[in-house]
């Protein structure tokens, strides 16, 4: 048993170095790697109980819209109810459910309209749309530049560090640059993400300051 603990433990240490050598660059990615460093320190490790740091995290990212912090909010919201068992996540106010402009709010109350996208393939190729955003750090506001005209409408999405929508703003096709206000934003790290049928296509982070 003890042999057995031990080769669990070194393993889980091996991940642990190559978990903490992968570059990440969106979101979704830093989500990842940071549930799994906790999940292999304390479930893999058997430690038994999380440190303060470790559960603030997980709420951080239990906190976020799955839409924008992936799959490993779910992850997360699973490792912390380890900790408050009672906690509760309603998407529908995490994700902005009532700010969806039109025609985006009506498609979202539509049952058949809804499964339609879920299969419908997005007309904008994320391989080959690049998004710039200048000036970044930003004051009161940026730039949002595309290397090629939208093919289609997408939602323009600003969520802070903890998935909630700060901004969300349509963007017709057609267009490649639109100027996003921040003025009335706090200071501090978010995500803007570029969103076509449900899925985001782009996503950058900018600073905000004043």
């Amino acid at each position: 048993m003890m042999y057995a603990t031990y080769n669990r433990r070194a393993i889980a240490d091996t991940l642990l170095l190559q978990n903490a050598a992968i570059s990440v660059q969106k979101l979704y990615e830093s989500n990842e790697k940071a549930v799994a460093d906790i999940f292999l320190s304390v479930i893999m490790k058997e430690v038994g109980s999380f440190s303060s740091a470790q559960e603030k995290t997980l709420q951080a990212i239990a906190s976020q819209c799955p839409w924008v912090g992936g799959d490993a909010v779910y992850a997360a919201r699973s490792l912390y109810r380890l900790i408050e068992p009672s906690s509760v996540f309603d998407d529908d106010v995490l994700c902005g459910r009532e700010s969806i402009p039109q025609p985006f709010a009506q498609e979202e109350s539509l049952p058949q309209a809804l499964a339609e996208l879920k299969v419908q393939d997005s007309a904008i190729n994320p391989e080959t749309l690049e998004v710039s955003l200048y000036p970044n750090p930003a004051k009161d506001g940026f730039t949002v530049s595309f290397n090629q005209p939208l093919k289609e409408d997408v939602l323009l999405i600003l969520t802070d560090m903890y998935g909630r929508r700060k901004i969300i703003q349509t963007l017709n096709a057609g267009t490649m640059s639109f100027y996003l206000n921040t003025a009335d934003i706090p200071s501090g790290l978010y995500g803007c993400s570029i969103q076509s049928n449900r899925q985001v296509i782009a996503f950058n982070k900018v600073v905000i300051t004043h």
